[in-house]
């Protein structure tokens, strides 16, 4: 989905309260990072994080080489790790469960981006089926 935002249209937003294409782009691509570093250290880390990128394509090759890295630690600490339990936001839940939360925001953020590229005259990729832009195959 950040691929298909031009790359023109990286100050695009909907409404002036709205994050711009690339600052939504950046947070789904950060957020995994800080919620597995939360997972697995008790700190988001965010502040460690770089700058956010000036294009998608680099919030893109970010995102690749930051997900290998952390797929690679979340299956390193094992199943006792993530079953424990810890307080996130308020609430006691296994770090599995944070996990289950992080995809669900990422799900909830990649659909609010379809709206962007949409809004940004772009053509919005299949994502959970068929869209206007790329029908379903049969």
């Amino acid at each position: 989905m950040i691929g298909a935002v031009h790359e023109d249209q990286t100050a695009f937003r909907h409404h002036e309260k709205s994050m711009t294409a690339i600052e939504l782009a950046w947070h789904i691509a950060y957020s995994e990072a800080g919620v597995v570093n939360y997972i697995l250290t008790g700190e988001f880390g965010f502040d460690s994080l770089p700058k956010s990128p000036a294009t998608f394509q680099d919030v893109i090759k970010w995102k690749e080489e930051s997900h290998e890295k952390v797929v690679n630690q979340i299956e390193e600490v094992g199943e006792a790790h993530l079953i424990e339990a810890v307080e996130f936001f308020g609430q006691e839940m296994p770090r599995l469960g944070i996990l289950n939360f992080l995809l669900a925001h990422e799900i909830h953020h990649r659909g609010q981006l379809s709206v962007y590229v949409r809004g940004a005259g772009g053509l919005v990729p299949s994502i959970y089926g068929g869209s206007a832009d790329e029908p379903m195959k049969s």
